[in-house]
């Protein structure tokens, strides 16, 4: 069987890039088009999740808010799907999002080897 990853966080750097290229034996699912329109990206993003196995949620040290990624998580959690957190950031109120997570982590290296194993 082949899980189908959604990759939530920042659109910033290219995160998203190394897992595709760390982890072949699955298939993606990444927001990276650019959409103005909160209605329209958040409709894009919940379909994702929809169809998604499993969500990895990276919150990156310098993610300004991670308020996206907290919805994504939570959502992915009320559908039933494993959410694995990855949370380096030093935000005390990502604590809630990372302690109702499948798996957490604060490394992403760490995070890759753990995905690797499913």
């Amino acid at each position: 069987m082949t899980f189908t990853v959604y990759l939530a966080g920042g659109m910033t750097n290219p995160w998203r890039e190394r897992v595709i290229d760390a982890l072949p034996q699955f298939t993606f699912l990444c927001p990276t088009t650019s959409i103005k329109d909160a209605a329209e990206y958040t409709a894009r993003d919940l379909l994702l999740v929809r169809s998604a196995d499993i969500v990895l949620a990276y919150m990156e040290a310098d993610n300004p808010s991670g308020l996206g990624l907290a919805l994504e998580c939570g959502y992915a959690l009320g559908l039933g799907k494993i959410v694995i957190v990855v949370n380096e950031s030093a935000s005390r109120y990502m604590a809630i999002v990372e302690q109702s997570a499948s798996l957490a982590f604060h490394d992403f290296s760490v995070a890759l080897e753990a995905l690797a194993k499913w």
